[in-house]
């Protein structure tokens, strides 16, 4: 008998899904987005759980009080966790190889059931503001629960809305220390006086703007300044699915060698995008002379430690 097909994911994949919008509200409200499991004890899970988790009863005979079948067939995410699992395949006696296989049993045969690596003690760790002791939510509070921008590269560098960058709890909980705004408008809620943690990127995504390539040019480069400083950056828009975007994929395309094509796919892994075509166009373009000027900088950085080298040689 083959194994149940289920599958490991970080801890950043269940924030991104946690943290899904449509229309500005969250997805976590839609009774056929995600099913989230907690596998741990009842103890455990009362004190406190992720948002959104559910928690499955045994019943008098110690057997398990199963959601309905149809609840799960719709589920577009199924997935649990525990205290810590790290690895597959799950043990046959955990609690969470149980209820997965439970649950396997009633969903169809193409559904993926997800287990969340590292559990409940390494995600609570990385989003201690996503835990919580509420165990039932109206319609309406799943609502209204506070979205996050989505998370591009883990603890580094995000992707959302302006509601989001000017959203105090927000930027303390994510740690945010620099932005990229490409709305419109200048966001003097945003900007404040220090142009080491703002930048400003004018791209009008209605029409063609001859100067993409400079404006992408100068937030890769500013991005990816912060990136090595290990400073927390949010790149955000209106809505976050177009300037931004673009942003976004021409600095993932930069920064992991990857074609345009490659990283458009890398960042729809987080969140849903819609980039223009002409700020994709020219991607791979700005990619490749940025790869270019960063290996001369470091040819230029390398001859100088060598002739800096051969100086104290010489004494």
């Amino acid at each position: 008998m083959f194994p149940p097909p289920f599958e490991l994911i970080e801890c950043i994949d269940l924030f991104n899904i946690l943290n899904a919008e449509i229309n500005g509200l969250a997805r976590i409200s839609d009774t056929n987005y995600l099913y989230l499991l907690d596998c741990r004890s009842r103890k455990e899970y009362d004190e406190s759980h992720i948002i959104s988790a559910n928690h499955i009863r045994r019943n008098e005979d110690g057997q398990y009080d199963m959601p309905w079948r149809a609840d799960l067939e719709t589920r577009e995410h199924i997935v649990l966790y525990d205290s810590r699992t790290n690895n597959l395949p799950l043990k046959e006696q955990d609690e969470i190889y149980i209820c997965a296989s439970l649950l396997q049993q009633h969903v169809t045969a193409l559904t993926t059931i997800r287990i969340v690596k590292g559990g409940f003690q390494l995600f609570s760790k990385l989003y201690p503001f996503l835990r919580t002791s509420q165990s039932l939510y109206s319609p309406k509070e799943l609502e209204l629960i506070q979205t996050y921008p989505n998370e591009i590269c883990p603890n580094l560098v995000y992707l959302g809305r302006r509601q989001h960058a000017v959203n105090s709890q927000i930027v303390k909980d994510l740690k945010i220390r620099a932005y990229v705004n490409c709305t419109k408008h200048e966001d003097y809620l945003v900007q404040g006086g220090d142009t080491r943690k703002y930048c400003r990127v004018s791209i009008d995504d209605v029409h063609d703007a001859d100067n993409i390539f400079e404006l992408l040019h100068d937030a890769v480069n500013f991005i990816s300044v912060a990136y090595d400083r290990g400073d927390p950056v949010l790149v955000y828009s209106d809505r976050g699915v177009s300037r931004s975007a673009a942003v976004i994929v021409a600095f993932i395309s930069f920064q992991m060698r990857m074609s345009s094509q490659q990283a458009l796919k890398y960042v729809e892994k987080h969140r849903p995008i819609r980039p223009q075509q002409s700020f994709i166009a020219c991607i791979d373009n700005l990619n490749e002379k940025l790869q270019e000027l960063k290996e001369a900088m470091s040819n230029v950085n390398q001859i100088s430690i060598d002739d800096d080298n051969d100086e104290q040689a010489s004494h």
